[in-house]
């Protein structure tokens, strides 16, 4: 079905998506407050507070890719060259 077949067959929208009984914000978070969307607009910006991953990869495993990239920086090396590889995470539990 083209795009524009319901439109053509008569069917409306609404002007809105975030007004009425049946809004996008009832739909997927009853309780949320609709004033945030709009609270320091033109002062915050959302894109600064997130992040870029640098790798397609899951973020736990971000970090290591970043340790190996700074050791293949300081010095080059093949895989046959490594015999062992240690790797500590965090246990994700903040120290007081």
């Amino acid at each position: 079905m083209p795009p524009t077949e319901p439109v053509d067959s008569g069917w409306t929208g609404i002007d809105d998506i975030l007004s009425g009984p049946d809004n996008f914000l009832l739909a997927y978070s009853p309780n949320a407050d609709a004033a945030r969307l709009t609270e320091q607009l033109g002062e915050r910006y959302e894109v600064m507070r997130t992040n870029i991953k640098k790798w397609s990869v899951g973020s736990p495993i971000q970090a290591p890719l970043d340790a190996l990239e700074l050791l293949l920086r300081r010095r080059r090396f093949a895989a046959d060259e490594v015999q062992k590889v240690v790797v500590r995470l965090g246990t994700g539990k903040r120290r007081s």
